[in-house]
């Protein structure tokens, strides 16, 4: 009731100790963009779901489910920032680092997006809009964000702090992202090892500094198919950004230009196994590599001259790292003597041919599964001379992690050497594999269609109701134990779940980064103070 929720937000102290003891429903209300339908809302959702059936069973059946009535209280959070569209400070999804406590206020106010918006002016804007609501008698809450609106200082003091709703017995349900449950005919799983992650932007600078980008992503892909040790390693090159896009254009005239647009498939950068993946980044790569094998064929038969030019790329929606571009456009341009049109329309139709009889066959297959394309005669090739290429590495080993780092950095020596660039290296985010199993932490994914990080994300009913149901039955079990004990609620909940699936699924690895990863890392440094009840 309110006044307990007004109690608890007065008195700090008790409210740690209730949330420590406590069982937290969560994920993430913030998407990428043009997608997330089911990504971090189903387990929002459900959470609020649980709570709302817990309090009428009280309320209609005079259970005893809800806080004080039990030691145990249940509760959900609704994280943002799991999508790291803002990043910066050391900082891995501010909404479950603040709660960790791994990052303070001030750092995650300072993290910004890719239009260099910051994260402590768009959240004054989110807390003025919510506190106009309180205001207007639209929304209850304890905290009084309407009287401190008009002043930025006092509408932040007016929160909570974050590190009071902490607790190690953390829920979270959100769909699989791949197709690993679907081929297991497994409706849903907990998750025992989550991949480490390693993103960093790479800065080119240099003529060619768009070829030589685009060839470092394929060459780490290479790698990925080539080394058997890194069968399991996840590479994707999720940004292309021009970082002299605002300064005046010098437009490069082309004897012969064509504007490429392939089409691929956007998806999550952790979860798609790369055999799955339609990564158009990498089929660009590919599809210049074969203009230039043809140019040199003309030239050698022909005793021509021709020069090949390269550049104007463009990722789409290339503004999140942990997101396989969907589609990617290139120019490939050539200069020279004696090029007719017989000639052009021979580059045009082998490009075509080697789209549709390469590039569209599946990774396994030695394409890139590319559904289609699309080609626009252009006469001139505005290249970016500066621009930042991001990647997005998992793995479910942190040695693995280290050795494919190291052959990076020969790839990266090799490409600049080839094109002359420059390239300055940013860390953005550095997380090691999480051991739920070990630190307790319930991470329930399900399976799930339609790829993800795209708008076709969907789930079937029937697996949205058995996720409910479990995370109904596991509370309620949960309420009745001993509030003074420790808990680990992977183990707990593991225990419930059908033997068969556990057979179909022995260690289910997921290569998605959650808000669970920020709690497990919490409950690393108290390894050993978790037990089984």
């Amino acid at each position: 009731d309110e006044a307990t929720a007004r109690r608890l937000h007065d008195e700090p102290r008790l409210l740690r100790e209730v949330a420590g003891a406590g069982i937290c429903h969560h994920s993430h209300i913030d998407t990428v963009q043009d997608a997330g339908k089911y990504d971090g809302r189903l387990g929002v959702l459900s959470g609020i779901e649980v709570a709302h059936i817990l309090h009428d069973l009280q309320r209609f059946f005079d259970l005893p489910t809800v806080y004080p009535a039990r030691s145990r209280a249940l509760f959900v959070s609704v994280f943002v920032g799991e999508e790291m569209t803002f990043t910066g400070q050391g900082v891995s999804m501010p909404g479950s680092a603040a709660v960790a406590g791994h990052s303070g206020a001030e750092s995650i106010y300072r993290m910004t997006d890719h239009e260099g918006q910051v994260y402590r002016k768009r959240l004054l804007v989110m807390l003025r809009a919510i506190g106009r609501a309180q205001r207007k008698g639209a929304i209850r809450l304890v905290n009084e964000l309407a009287e401190n609106a008009d002043h930025a200082a006092d509408l932040l003091r007016a929160c909570s702090d974050p590190q009071d709703f902490f607790t190690p017995h953390t829920y979270e349900r959100h769909i699989e992202q791949g197709d690993y449950l679907d081929r297991q005919r497994t409706p849903l799983m907990l998750v025992h090892t989550i991949m480490g992650i390693h993103q960093e932007d790479f800065y080119f600078a240099g003529d060619r500094a768009e070829e030589g980008a685009l060839e470092f992503d394929l060459r780490l892909r290479e790698l990925v198919l080539q080394r058997k040790e890194y069968a399991n390693v996840r590479i994707t090159g999720g940004t292309f950004d021009a970082l002299d896009a605002e300064e005046p254009l010098s437009p490069i005239p082309l004897d012969v230009g064509m504007r490429w647009t392939l089409f691929g498939e956007r998806d999550h950068a952790g979860a798609t196994r790369n055999e799955n993946r339609r990564d158009a980044g990498i089929a660009a790569a590919r599809m210049i590599e074969r203009f230039r094998e043809l140019v040199a064929g003309q030239n050698e038969a022909r005793e021509t001259k021709w020069s090949t030019l390269c550049g104007g790329v463009e990722f789409w929606p290339g503004v999140n790292r942990n997101v396989i571009p969907g589609s990617c456009s290139v120019t490939l341009g050539l200069l020279g003597e004696k090029i007719g049109a017989d000639e052009a329309f021979y580059l045009q139709q082998q490009i075509r041919a080697f789209v549709a009889g390469t590039l569209s066959l599946p990774v396994s297959g030695g394409g890139e599964g590319i559904k289609s394309c699309e080609m626009q005669e252009v006469h001139y090739l505005n290249k970016h001379v500066r621009l930042r290429f991001s990647i997005d590495l998992r793995s479910e080993r942190a040695s693995t992690t280290a050795h494919f780092l190291d052959d990076l950095q020969q790839t990266l020596k090799e490409v600049t050497e080839k094109y002359q660039l420059t390239c300055e290296r940013t860390i953005e985010q550095e997380l090691t594999p999480y051991q739920l199993e070990e630190t307790g932490q319930v991470l329930q994914l399900e399976r799930s269609y339609g790829g993800s990080h795209n708008p076709n994300e969907t789930q079937l009913a029937r697996d949205v109701l058995r996720g409910i149901l479990m995370q109904v039955g596991v509370s309620l079990e949960f309420l009745e134990t001993d509030g003074h004990r420790p808990l680990n609620l992977f183990r707990f909940v593991y225990d419930r779940l059908p033997a068969g699936w556990k057979e179909r699924c022995p260690h289910f690895v997921s290569g998605a980064l959650h808000d669970t990863c920020n709690i497990s890392r919490a409950m690393q440094s108290k390894k050993g103070e978790v037990t089984v009840e």
